[in-house]
């Protein structure tokens, strides 16, 4: 069973990973702000090799600053944020 799961508002794109996060942050980036609607958005950080990412809606969108979030097209909410950490870890929204 996956420690963590989660998916996109439709829920046609999912993550899951049997690790714990290793991070708990705010994000106040622009890209959070306009998916929540307010200051900040809540997200964990996971390691991308122990990322399993499944669905049928998944597009990589490329934004100032990133190396390439995974976007569900039907949702139109983030899937999965990478904000060039190191070793492509990502940021998962809560």
């Amino acid at each position: 069973m996956s420690k963590i799961k989660g998916s996109c508002m439709c829920g046609n794109a999912q993550y899951s990973s049997d690790e714990e996060p290793f991070a708990h942050a705010v994000c106040h980036c622009l890209d959070c702000q306009k998916q929540t609607g307010t200051a900040y958005s809540v997200v964990v950080g996971l390691h991308e090799a122990e990322l399993v990412l499944s669905g049928t809606s998944h597009a990589t969108v490329i934004t100032v600053g990133d190396t390439g979030n995974v976007y569900c097209e039907t949702a139109q909410s983030w899937v999965t944020i990478d904000r060039n950490m190191e070793n492509h870890d990502r940021m998962m929204p809560v």
